[in-house]
């Protein structure tokens, strides 16, 4: 879109968001004058739903449907901008949207112990660090996170977790007879 006139619109100066394309692109992306903040995710939403020439960089968790539970479908007032894929040339994949499949480490330890980066481009990663020096109450969040029933948690509220909770399923091809 080199020729064409768009805005980038931010959630607010404080937003993660902002951190992470000062540290990845430099501030000088942040002061150009087509770079506007909102002041909510909401604002931010409404803004771009009514601009078309508006490019808006919120979490994807805002913009998920609250109607389907698997955080599959996104809201209907703005459309999700698929980026391209760093390494298109040799991937199938071209372009790809913030869904789960792509924002998560590719890894598969029955052919490697290599894991290689998510697909989409902007992707942050949330850590967990305890300096307690003794067990206590950090340790035991720290402990309840990265237990099966935390990465369902952090499943359940759109993210992607560090380790997929597994569901094994056998399929058997049978003809079943109904009577």
């Amino acid at each position: 879109m080199p020729n064409q006139k768009f805005s980038l619109v931010f959630e607010n100066p404080q937003a993660g968001t902002i951190n992470y394309f000062a540290n990845r692109y430099g501030n000088q992306v942040l002061t150009a004058k087509n770079v506007f903040d909102a002041k909510s995710p909401k604002e931010l939403i409404d803004y771009v739903s009514q601009n078309s020439d508006a490019i808006g960089f919120l979490s994807s968790i805002y913009v998920y449907d609250d109607v389907d539970t698997t955080n599959t479908t996104f809201i209907k007032d703005v459309k999700i901008l698929e980026l391209q894929v760093a390494d298109s040339i040799e991937s199938e994949e071209k372009s790809v949207g913030p869904y789960q499949y792509y924002v998560a480490m590719r890894y598969d330890p029955s052919v490697s112990d290599i894991r290689e980066a998510p697909l989409y481009p902007l992707v942050r990663s949330i850590y967990s660090i305890n300096l307690e020096g003794k067990v206590g109450l950090g340790q035991g969040f720290a402990a309840y996170v990265a237990s099966e029933l935390g990465q369902r948690t952090i499943l359940r509220f759109g993210l992607v977790p560090a380790t997929m909770p597994v569901r094994i399923l056998q399929i058997k091809n049978e003809n079943i007879q109904i009577k």
